[in-house]
């Protein structure tokens, strides 16, 4: 038994370390077929069992609109705005709710310097502090 969930362990790291390599490639798809593609292997992605799969698939939802704004992320927004309400843990759903803010903000859309950004959790930090600035600077 031991042995048969030390296997199933092995396949889902295998399969997990597989996704986010394609997910973390995909980003800088050049054709349409290829934007297509690396669209759906996100949306695939964000409804994943697996929570760390989950988060990256967020970064790289972001990272997408990022570097393609005019590719179509309707898919995306919807399935973030079920993350919001149905994530499996508070940072699923945090950073769900980070990344719906940043689609429906063109203002915080233009605020974000186009990078290649490696760190999710520093990318998420500098959002958050980019939204909290943003919500001052109303409240002032």
């Amino acid at each position: 038994m031991n042995k048969t969930k030390n296997h199933n362990e092995n396949v889902m790291k295998t399969f997990t370390l597989l996704l986010v390599a394609v997910l973390s490639t995909a980003v800088f798809a050049q054709t349409p077929e290829q934007l297509d593609n690396a669209a759906r292997n996100y949306i695939q992605a964000l409804k994943s069992d697996n929570d760390g799969m989950v988060e990256s698939a967020i970064f790289h939802c972001l990272k997408f609109n990022l570097f393609y704004p005019d590719q179509d992320t309707n898919a995306m927004v919807t399935e973030l705005n079920t993350l919001v309400k149905n994530g499996n843990t508070d940072t699923i759903r945090y950073k769900a709710f980070l990344a719906l803010e940043y689609f429906r903000s063109q203002k915080l859309q233009d605020r974000i310097i186009k990078a290649d950004y490696k760190d999710a959790g520093q990318f998420f930090r500098m959002l958050n502090q980019e939204i909290n600035n943003q919500v001052l600077a109303i409240n002032d």
